[in-house]
């Protein structure tokens, strides 16, 4: 499997759901269409996967465990991140691996280093744990990321080397389609994404306020694109994001021509 594929990123969400069902805490895990999400109806614009749980008290360790194994299913079942530790988690080399992983918590997403941060002083028994769970479930773990897509998975143009830039991004999936001019077609992506996390919040602009608004958050948003992309996991998330929009996008045009 490629490191860009959405089925390593349903098999980190499915490893999420397995620790929570372990505690009979009701869970959903999903691959986000534009970062949109079913479970929390919001717009998630950097992330290609969410797993959300009921509304039940999730202890500290509890949260831990979950947030473990997400990236415990990816490593063992798809294909791990990067930047983790270059030897699969075993029963012999867990500990090893847990540290590792300790080291590039930052890389984690927000999500996963809150629910381990929150428990930090019994980060390796939440390890230990997750990994107890994980590997009980490996059947049920592959068959829920199969389930999420479609059997398979979609992968997006990656480039040679990371960390990777704007133009790198604009060369190799905007214009992948032969659009002439890819950076109004990114404008046109992001400007979309803020229009509908406006409508989702029911902002109470007016007119001005609303266009005001609109063109700061789109510059904001495009600032961010210029910084670049440290990793496959931060290139991947937009990509898959715009393909996503762009097939959209030409479906309602191909409709509304006909």
């Amino acid at each position: 499997m490629n490191p860009d594929d959405s089925f390593s990123v349903a098999v980190h969400e499915a490893g999420h759901s397995v620790c929570a069902t372990h505690f009979k805490i009701a869970a959903l895990p999903e691959i986000l269409n534009e970062g949109r999400s079913i479970a929390s109806e919001m717009t998630h614009p950097d992330a290609a996967g969410l797993c959300s749980y009921s509304e039940r008290k999730i202890s500290p360790l509890q949260f831990a465990i979950i947030s473990w194994g997400g990236q415990l299913a990816q490593c063992l079942y798809g294909t791990p991140p990067d930047w983790a530790p270059p030897f699969k988690p075993t029963a012999l080399l867990l500990r090893d691996w847990w540290a590792g992983m300790e080291v590039q918590i930052n890389r984690f997403s927000a999500s996963d280093r809150a629910g381990i941060d929150g428990c930090y002083r019994q980060s390796w028994r939440a390890c230990k744990s997750a990994f107890a769970i994980v590997c009980r479930n490996r059947a049920r773990i592959i068959r829920l990321a199969r389930a999420m897509t479609g059997g398979g998975w979609q992968s997006v143009p990656m480039p040679p080397k990371f960390p990777a830039t704007l133009a790198d991004f604009l060369q190799l999936v905007v214009a992948a389609d032969g659009v002439a001019e890819p950076a109004e077609r990114l404008r046109a992506f992001v400007s979309d994404g803020v229009e509908k996390y406006f409508v989702e919040m029911k902002l109470p602009l007016d007119a001005a306020q609303h266009k005001q608004g609109l063109e700061s958050w789109t510059a904001a948003r495009l600032a961010e694109f210029q910084q670049g992309f440290p990793d496959a996991g931060s290139w991947r998330n937009r990509a898959r994001a715009f393909k996503a929009w762009a097939t959209r996008r030409k479906s309602t045009r191909a409709a509304l021509a006909t």
